[in-house]
């Protein structure tokens, strides 16, 4: 905590961020959850951000990161099935996935 406030780094932003990153990279739901909820718990504890909308917030920006990554096992399978391309599938769904994080 100590280093995020001498980079001047809101907890905020490393709460958006950090499940939305693990999901980018792992395309799977639980370790995102797995490995960011830790995280962002004790973030939020140390500065007394209340826990629902904590949970609400790092759950919406988990499913957004796993949705929107190149390694998510349903979008690979759906590409290779109907035998397209993911860009247009991503031009798709960055409507829906702004929607959700508003």
């Amino acid at each position: 905590m100590l280093e995020l406030q001498q980079w001047h780094i809101p907890v905020w932003l490393v709460i958006l961020i950090l499940p939305a990153l693990i999901g980018v990279i792992t395309g799977v739901t639980i370790a995102a959850v797995g490995v960011g909820f830790p995280v962002a718990l004790g973030l939020a504890a140390s500065v007394g951000i209340p826990l629902v909308p904590l949970f609400v917030i790092s759950f919406t920006v988990a499913m957004i990161g796993v949705m929107l990554s190149p390694i998510h096992l349903c979008l690979i399978l759906s590409v290779e099935y109907f035998g397209g391309t993911v860009w247009p599938v991503y031009r798709r769904m960055m409507v829906p996935m702004a929607l959700l994080f508003v």
